[in-house]
């Protein structure tokens, strides 16, 4: 009888714990979930048939309002969006502009036109400090479902290859938290309230969540985007090295094709040309006839000097020259504007 009444404590004992969990996630989300916002952008891009069309596309992600009334997401969200339109948990709705952006870390920021009402800024937690195994919640909009949460751990730490190089610098949050789309972007909360990490990316051969998801860590996003300058150029695209580089006749190892570019952002001035034409290519689709950068500030463009350019750009002020020389249409030619 005694045994029988000590299991059944252990049972309500679990079981209250399991309630006291519940209420913890509960109320964090409550009072995180004014912070978080839902990210819709407007974009270029080129569809083929008969003829090339000119078409504008919306995009969706995530984001999260921190100190300085400023916006993090993630640097895919954003990078090549003509507007970014920030809407809050309450109805309000303002434009924000890309100040900073890092595609390798994939963390963006964006500045507001006028700052919210009531809306409380949240602050970078020390990603350093979490382990793994610690509890985490995701809050976003996947397939549009605004305000969601998801909850999981930390399931390791990770060091992604976002561009076709390996950067060691940057870390991401391995996680098990549902990630889908339109969760990109938003942020990782540990219990105690703060931001650890952006939401970036998904590891899946379905196309759909598998538990595998990942989060640009807090101290990566402060360092490349708060305490150093990340040059927002408005442009994608994508490494041509080996083979591509010979296809593409790239007169160097390594050459940057350009896909899409941003109205009225440093790429734009420069004359970027984007891609427009889909092929494949080795089982690999992407698009052609864009320019193809092979080097900025007079520093060639390769993987390997990547540091080198993301730091000439981040020392530009306002009146500064951007140098690029690219190739098109066959021809090396030399772009110049002032930032």
């Amino acid at each position: 009888m005694k045994r029988f009444l000590l299991i059944a404590l252990g049972i309500v004992a679990v079981a209250g714990g399991s309630d006291v969990c519940a209420q913890s996630v509960s109320d964090l989300f409550e009072r995180v979930r004014k912070s978080v916002v839902i990210i819709t952008t407007e974009e270029t891009d080129f569809v083929a048939g008969d003829e090339i069309r000119k078409v504008s596309t919306q995009g969706l992600g995530s984001g999260v309002m921190i100190e300085g009334g400023l916006i993090l997401t993630a640097a895919h969200v954003v990078q090549t969006a003509n507007l970014v339109l920030v809407s809050f948990y309450d109805g309000q709705e303002i434009f924000g502009r890309v100040i900073g952006s890092s595609p390798q870390a994939d963390v963006a920021i964006v500045r507001l036109e006028s700052l919210p009402k009531n809306i409380p800024e949240l602050p970078l937690g020390d990603s350093d400090a979490v382990r793994t195994g610690d509890d985490i919640i995701v809050v976003g909009a996947p397939f549009g479902l605004a305000y969601t949460l998801s909850k999981g751990i930390v399931s390791g730490r990770s060091t992604l290859d976002q561009s076709g190089s390996s950067l060691n610098e940057v870390e991401f949050f391995q996680t098990d938290a549902s990630i889908n789309q339109g969760n990109s972007g938003g942020p990782m909360f540990d219990m105690d309230g703060q931001v650890i990490g952006i939401v970036s990316s998904i590891l899946t051969q379905s196309g759909g969540f598998e538990g595998i998801g990942f989060a640009a860590t807090s101290n990566i996003t402060r360092s490349v985007l708060l305490e150093n300058n990340s040059f927002w150029w408005g442009v994608n695209g994508q490494v041509l090295s080996g083979g591509l580089a010979k296809i593409f006749n790239v007169p160097q190892a390594e050459g940057y094709l350009v896909n899409n570019v941003a109205d009225d952002s440093p790429g734009s001035k420069l004359g970027l040309l984007p891609s427009i034409v889909p092929i494949t290519i080795a089982n690999e689709s992407f698009k052609i006839g864009g320019d193809i950068v092979l080097s900025v500030q007079g520093i060639e463009f390769n993987t390997d000097n990547l540091a080198s350019i993301r730091k000439a750009t981040a020392d530009l002020r306002k009146g500064d020259q951007i140098r690029v020389t690219a190739l098109r249409g066959g021809e090396v030619i030399s772009l110049v504007t002032r930032y």
